[in-house]
């Protein structure tokens, strides 16, 4: 069973979250991120089969059992006449004691894989997304190849390989854009969308192209001190 409530940056897959970011083609929001993380998971666990005996084990192996978690010390030979030909299974419990059980017995049932159901999501999410969520973020920023910013879109991450560079005379070319506006609108934020139509022609049509180019004119802005983001625009530091 997990235990959500105690999920830790060491147990989300940044390999997978870096896969489904580039699978996605642009920032993906932090619940999409946590969705993948409660699947990837409550897959790892379904994969981990309950105790059948008709299934074959293999030495090392991590199994099921009404006790917990056992793991399967060694595999050995049995026979009787009633069964015939089997396997002998030495698992070892979650208190050090030793468990003995049969395995591949003929016409014994055996374990079924069952994928991932939405609901089952949902319910974790409903639950416990606020554990989940905060690992993922402990686990990216802790990750020099994810880059954050929190917009008008919400939590998003993305991979600093896929984002478009923006040159330093491009950023110098922002503060001009926000200084020649006029002083009784100075204060009034300037939305990305602007400065990305203004600067470099891109409409916010929900390509990949823009959602790229505005995240990551974000990212470097949130890093530049002279600038402030407002929660739906930026302004300059000085002004504010």
């Amino acid at each position: 069973m997990v235990r959500w409530q105690e999920l830790t940056p060491s147990d989300v897959d940044l390999k997978s979250l870096s896969d489904f970011i580039l699978e996605k083609g642009h920032p993906v929001h932090m619940n999409s991120l946590a969705r993948r993380v409660v699947r990837s998971i409550l897959e790892n666990v379904q994969r981990n089969r309950t105790y059948a005996p008709g299934d074959e084990y293999t030495p090392g192996e991590v199994i099921f059992l009404d006790e917990g978690r056992a793991t399967v010390r060694s595999v050995e030979q049995g026979e009787n006449s009633r069964q015939g030909h089997f396997k002998i299974l030495t698992l070892v419990l979650p208190d050090g004691q030793e468990k003995y059980l049969a395995a591949e017995v003929p016409g014994a049932p055996a374990s079924e894989y069952l994928p991932v159901a939405e609901d089952q999501i949902d319910s974790v999410m409903k639950e416990y997304g606020e554990f989940v969520r905060d690992a993922i973020h402990k686990a990216l920023a802790d990750d020099g190849r994810f880059a954050w910013f929190q917009g008008t879109r919400g939590d998003e991450w993305c991979l600093y390989e896929m984002l478009p560079r923006i040159k330093e005379d491009e950023v110098s070319q922002i503060l001009i854009l926000l200084r020649s506006r006029p002083g009784d609108s100075a204060l009034i934020p300037y939305p990305t969308e602007e400065i990305v139509k203004t600067l470099w022609g891109v409409e916010d049509d929900g390509s990949n192209k823009y959602l790229l180019k505005s995240f990551g004119v974000n990212v470097v802005l949130q890093q530049d001190m002279r600038i402030r983001w407002m929660g739906n625009g930026w302004v300059l530091q000085e002004e504010w």
